[in-house]
């Protein structure tokens, strides 16, 4: 983002009709300005920050514009991990992780490398066999070893986790829930958490169930509607209102997830919640 601040600063101030002796202030002069249009100079973090409040723009936002068109390296990297919903990938899963082994040769990077280690858990799963059984463990209780160590867990540990929770086993995953369920809440008022908070409680319901731990997913279940309902998303609703019915023994609750995901055309997670109602729910 560094390379492109100026140009893009530049062309969102125009596009905004915003003259640059309306960005100035005290500390900083129309020629600063100039320079850092131009590429002569990078403003600091601070002044990045004070810079993108004079064009009502936020850093997030800011970034998105930087890497739009060209995005770095690692900045590609993160965004297609993004991408990847699903361990059954399998082809962009592999190709992702040669390009993390490739870049890592030449930086040393812990988020990239963490990245690379779950992609390395999706290809065991996908090759699964007994010798994978105690790789997937290893890796798994690996980044679990570092991530506890932390003094806080940000975006990024929070995610990792959640791409790996169903490999834990049963004694960590009762470790991780309460510290989980703590540092997500510390996000309280960061509105882009809320779709991988969803995300957690969900995946958390579906290994309580495995787990014959109804009573607590049920209490996730109903945590997970709450939270999907005020972000207004219906596939994240519809896969609750199942786990909660199957938490409950509810055909009810059961049904009316299985219809919101019919009304929104989600055919193929209507499908998958149909095998879990086969196969969990008390007959």
């Amino acid at each position: 983002m560094e390379e492109n601040f100026g140009k893009v600063y530049r062309e969102i101030r125009l596009d905004k009709r915003i003259k640059q002796k309306e960005v100035c202030s005290k500390n900083m002069a129309i020629s600063t300005i100039s320079k850092l249009e131009n590429g002569k100079e990078i403003p600091n973090f601070l002044y990045m920050c004070k810079l993108l409040e004079k064009i009502d723009m936020t850093l997030h936002e800011f970034e998105y514009h930087c890497n739009k068109d060209f995005p770095s390296v690692r900045t590609k990297l993160i965004l297609d991990f993004q991408s990847i919903t699903s361990s059954a990938q399998i082809d962009d899963v592999q190709n992702l992780l040669t390009r993390c082994t490739h870049y890592l040769i030449y930086e040393n990077d812990i988020l990239i490398k963490e990245l690379s280690d779950v992609l390395t858990i999706f290809l065991l799963i996908h090759n699964r066999k007994n010798s994978s059984e105690i790789k997937l463990e290893e890796i798994a209780n690996n980044l679990w070893n570092k991530i506890k160590k932390r003094n806080e867990w940000y975006h990024h540990e929070l995610d990792i986790l959640n791409h790996v929770l169903f490999i834990f086993s049963k004694e960590i995953i009762f470790d991780i829930i309460d510290k989980l369920l703590e540092h997500i809440d510390d996000f309280s008022d960061f509105k882009p958490i809320e779709p991988l908070r969803i995300s957690i409680l969900l995946n958390l319901s579906l290994i309580l169930i495995k787990n014959d731990e109804l009573t607590l997913c049920e209490k996730f279940s109903k945590l997970a509607i709450f939270y999907a309902t005020k972000s207004k998303r219906y596939d994240f609703i519809a896969v609750a209102y199942v786990r909660y019915g199957i938490s409950t023994s509810d055909t009810t609750l059961i049904d009316k997830g299985l219809k919101i995901l019919e009304f929104i055309g989600d055919e193929t997670m209507r499908v998958e919640l149909k095998k879990e109602v086969d196969l969990y729910i008390r007959k």
